[in-house]
Order: C-alpha cells, then sequence, then structure tokens
C-alpha cells in the first residue's frame, strides 16, 4: 500500500487553493492541478508500505508528536519546482509557526530512520502542492501567473492534527484514506 504523513487542511482553505489552481491551468494548460479535496501539507512520503508495518509506523508518529502541540500557519505566495526554467511542481508556500513545522518534520523523519525507513536526501521544505506540470509551460505565461499571486494571502490554519494515509491512484486521479490520526496536544 502507498502512503504518506500529512497535515490536513480545513475544507475552505482547500477550495481557495483549488480556486488559485485552475486560473493557473487556464493560463498554463500543461498543468494537472491537484483536486481540492487532495490538497494537504506532506510531511513525509513513505512509498510502499505492508499492512502489518502500520502500527509500528502509527506509533513512531505518535512518539514524533510528543510536546508539539496545535500551530498555526499562512498559506500565502506561490512559486515552482525547481525553477521557472524547468517547473515541475506548482506550490503555495507557508509562514508562521515555521520552526515548529521543521520540528515536526525532523521528529518524524528520526522515528521513521529509526525502524528502518530512509532518510530524505532533500531538506524538508514545507509546501502545498496544488499542480504538476505534465509539460513546461510558456515561461511568460507562467511569470504573468506566479506575479499575479505573488503577494496572495490564502489563508491561516491550525496544525492540529498528523495522518497517515493510504493514496489509492486512479486515471481519475488519487483517492486518500486515512489510516491513522494523531491529535496534536503540547
Amino acid at each position: 500500500m502507498r502512503t504518506f504523513i500529512a497535515i490536513p487542511l480545513p475544507g475552505e482553505l482547500r477550495e481557495l487553493l483549488a480556486n488559485a489552481s485552475d486560473k493557473t491551468k487556464r493560463a498554463c494548460n500543461e498543468l494537472k492541478t491537484v483536486s481540492a479535496s487532495n490538497i494537504h501539507l506532506t510531511l513525509k512520503f513513505l512509498g510502499e508500505i505492508q499492512e502489518e508495518q502500520i502500527p509500528i509506523i502509527s506509533d513512531a508518529i505518535k512518539r514524533a508528536c510528543e510536546g508539539i502541540g496545535p500551530f498555526s500557519l499562512v498559506a500565502e505566495e506561490t512559486g515552482v519546482f525547481p525553477d521557472l526554467k524547468r517547473p515541475r511542481v506548482f506550490w503555495v508556500g507557508l509562514k508562521g509557526e515555521i520552526k515548529t513545522l521543521h520540528l515536526l518534520a525532523q521528529k518524524i523523519e528520526d522515528r521513521l530512520a529509526g525502524i528502518g525507513f530512509s532518510r530524505e536526501s532533500r531538506p524538508f521544505s514545507g509546501h502545498l502542492t496544488l499542480g504538476r506540470f505534465k509539460l513546461a509551460p510558456s515561461s511568460e505565461n507562467l511569470k504573468k501567473n506566479l506575479d499575479r499571486f505573488s503577494s496572495a494571502k490564502f489563508g491561516e490554519f491550525s496544525a492540529d492534527r498528523v495522518i497517515l494515509y493510504l493514496s489509492e491512484l486512479y486515471p481519475s486521479g488519487a483517492k486518500y484514506t486515512v489510516l491513522y490520526e494523531h491529535k496534536l496536544a503540547p
């Protein structure tokens, strides 16, 4: 089963973000957008796991979250990875209690490494993926679109839960199912 660990977003924020990705798709039709219901803040992509690993991973998440209470993040500004010349991912950045977000991501990374999961080769970069480019769009169209959202503040949200999701891929898009949920409490 294909899995990842993430922080969910409130529905109204997901709708605002989906609206921005739809506007971007109209400007750059090479963009394949993420459906509103699937927009989340990924902490760690696990890939394929066995069903019997769920309790061990759940315990690692629970332990990683110890001492971390709910914290506030703000979704604002847009960008692309890796750069404008070779865009692959369209994202929205995060501000707010970023140190807490990085601490949580690092604690999850450390706990999972302790049970045999590989560490990420790149440093954690908290963001919200709104879409992926199938082909590189016109850099002029893309730059105009990014400029349109350069100072956009989509909204503030409370990071109050960490979820282990099952991700099932279908031609119509991904379907996510909650396998384990941990509420943050100081």
